[in-house]
């Protein structure tokens, strides 16, 4: 199988084209004078320059500036590589891909390939097509393979010319196999692996863990990890992965991570109380201590839901059924009928891990 790896042309990335100044150790490059390269990368490297520091594991790499050495190169790329460089992220990946200057490790390559190919580097979305399709250090996924090999067709012309059929939909759902996750103030970055039985479609869902009332962030995607850099994260953020079933009516989740996994809800519960029935309001204010006393995240609104007849019913609402067991264990508590859970009606927004309890007048 032939991947695509280092290649001599990452050098150009760094080397302005028609400038002999060596100003620069990219200038210096440009001209073949490694040694000047060399020393002039260093001092940007020490300045903090992530290109400089993919600039001197080039150099170690292919041995321009002294006799090649895998572990000082592999040293200078993961510099760059965790400061967010896709193209030293890349080369990490085809090192413990290929195995140079350290076993090999077909996981790492999946963990460092999908970090460069969320910040878009083509040849690394095209190796993780390859991985997926054969299995090699994960499950072979098709669905996956195919999603990776769309990503780099435009630039990849091998990608391109692959032709994955994808695995029929299953109505499977479980939770996948989490590889990386850095949640940052202001970055997500989560990877994952899964298996060909389960529904290729991922949610990740954020939330402040310190706020029971707070709004869950949640972004949506068919590949195998996700990266954010346009959200605020606050140091009580917890986050999960949900696996959607191909209809939407069931999922499977991660447990809650994050920076205080104490504070993780065991579901959220919206009471809708009718702002007609102040006695109830009273009670269910009470009913809503002592579930979050027990572990849940509670919610009070003041508009009730109405039935399909337009007239007020006290009933449970749930959007999927991993969440039906939640919503009868609550329902035993109201009045009337042991049993008011009812899946969500099409024009009711009920989240995975939610139940909406609606009172009205009986």
């Amino acid at each position: 199988m032939q991947y695509l790896a280092l290649a001599l042309t990452v050098a150009l990335s760094l080397c302005p084209a028609g400038s002999w100044a060596q100003a620069t150790g990219a200038d210096a490059f440009s001209q073949r004078d490694f040694a000047t390269a060399q020393r002039l990368w260093q001092q940007e490297a020490a300045a903090g320059s992530a290109d400089a520091m993919l600039g001197l594991g080039l150099l170690a790499d292919r041995g321009y500036a002294a006799s090649r050495d895998f572990a000082v190169a592999f040293d200078w790329y993961l510099q760059a590589a965790e400061m967010g460089l896709a193209e030293a992220q890349f080369n990490i990946a085809v090192m413990y891909d290929a195995g140079l200057g350290r076993d090999r490790d077909a996981v790492q390559a999946v963990v460092w390939y999908t970090r460069a190919a969320l910040r878009g580097h083509p040849r690394a979305q095209y190796n993780l097509g390859l991985l997926y399709e054969i299995g090699d250090g994960i499950d072979a996924n098709a669905n996956l393979a195919g999603y990776w090999f769309h990503k780099a067709a435009s630039t990849v012309p091998a990608a391109a010319a692959k032709t994955i059929a994808p695995d029929p939909r299953p109505t499977n759902v479980a939770f996948p196999n989490i590889l990386f996750a850095r949640v940052g103030p202001t970055t997500v970055e989560i990877i994952w692996t899964a298996t060909p039985a389960m529904n290729p479609s991922y949610v990740v869902e954020i939330m402040d863990g310190a706020d029971d009332e707070a709004p869950v962030f949640r972004r949506a995607t068919q590949g195998s990890g996700l990266l954010l850099d346009d959200v605020t994260v606050q140091t009580t953020a917890i986050w999960r992965i949900v696996n959607l079933s191909a209809d939407a009516a069931d999922y499977a989740a991660t447990p809650w991570q994050g920076f205080a996994n104490d504070s993780a809800p065991k579901g959220r519960i919206t009471f809708v109380v009718d702002d007609a029935l102040p006695q109830m309001a009273a009670a269910v204010t009470i009913f809503a201590d002592d579930l979050r006393s027990s572990g849940y995240w509670v919610t009070l609104r003041n508009t009730p839901l109405r039935g399909t007849d337009d007239k007020p019913e006290t009933f449970i609402s749930y959007g999927f059924a991993a969440d039906k067991t939640m919503a009868e264990t609550v329902s035993r508590y109201l009045p009337g009928s042991p049993d008011q859970s009812r899946p969500a009606q099409p024009t009711d927004t009920v989240q995975p891990g939610e139940i909406v309890v609606n009172l009205a007048a009986l």
